[in-house]
């Protein structure tokens, strides 16, 4: 027996040696953090795909983007850019074209209201395993326009911002989604 527990010793050294040279993953301080010590909130965000955060933005954009003006009810599109988690802070960036208009009923015709369509940052913070509207920054207006792209957008994504997508091809359109809303028809979006 007093044999035997020098041999299982060594032979746990020995296996111990093996995966600490033959790991692929280095033993790093950041990397062992990374993996072991994430909060609930960081594995919430970590593991969001882009269809949850466009199901986000589609139903935060109503919200908040735009507020009636006529007393009718906002739709809105959006064209994804990218996003960003800011792990420190606990916070969802995402970079969009948002597309929004309010329509309203007039006599027996669906009317259109107040309408936006700009670039824009939406920014979520983490509630547990939900996301929470935080702040909606848009770029400014007139000659300091491009200047401002610059600031909120990554480097990546500026060229897009800049020049705009057709709104005609954002599917579901704000018209549509109140024609939809406003007849009764049933439709799932996400």
């Amino acid at each position: 027996m007093k044999k035997i527990i020098p041999l299982i010793i060594i032979a746990g050294l020995m296996i111990g040696a093996y995966y600490f040279i033959f790991s692929k993953d280095e033993w790093s301080e950041e990397n062992l953090s990374d993996k072991v010590f994430l909060s609930e909130e960081e594995k919430y965000l970590e593991s969001l795909t882009e269809k949850e955060i466009q199901k986000q933005v589609f139903y935060t954009m109503s919200q908040e983007v735009l507020k009636p003006q006529f007393g009718g009810k906002v739709f809105c599109a959006s064209k994804l850019y990218g996003f960003n988690i800011d792990p420190e802070d606990l916070i969802l960036n995402v970079y969009l074209w948002g597309y929004c208009e309010e329509y309203y009923i007039k006599g027996e015709t669906i009317t259109l209201g107040t309408g936006i369509s700009q670039a824009m940052k939406l920014t979520f913070k983490t509630d547990g395993n939900r996301l929470m509207f935080d702040s909606i920054v848009t770029p400014k207006d007139g000659d300091d326009y491009e200047n401002s792209i610059n600031i909120i957008f990554p480097e990546e994504h500026v060229k897009q911002a800049l020049e705009g997508p057709d709104t005609k091809q954002m599917i579901p359109s704000p018209k549509t989604q109140a024609d939809n809303y406003y007849t009764g028809k049933l439709e799932v979006y996400f």
